[in-house]
């Protein structure tokens, strides 16, 4: 619940979420995001939009390692 609370109901197209969830007899609570931004107010654009990226559902849609350490956050000048 912590989780949804945070991020949102996961997407419907996360089919193998659902499947999973299913087996389990889980359902998903039918919750709206609370924004990054006003969790954590003192980060950066670059880093919010990371964390979006990172905390996706479906982990074949989050960046890897690799792809993380080339992202602005890690990559812009300071």
């Amino acid at each position: 619940m912590k989780i949804c609370s945070t991020l949102g109901t996961p997407p419907t197209d996360w089919e193998e979420g659902y499947q999973l969830a299913t087996k389990r007899r889980i359902d998903f609570p039918k919750v709206t995001p609370t924004p990054l931004q006003e969790i954590i107010p003192s980060a950066s654009t670059d880093a919010i939009d990371l964390l979006y990226k990172m905390l996706q559902f479906d982990p074949n849609k989050r960046p890897t390692a690799n792809q993380c350490l080339q992202h602005p956050f890690f990559t812009a000048d300071i």
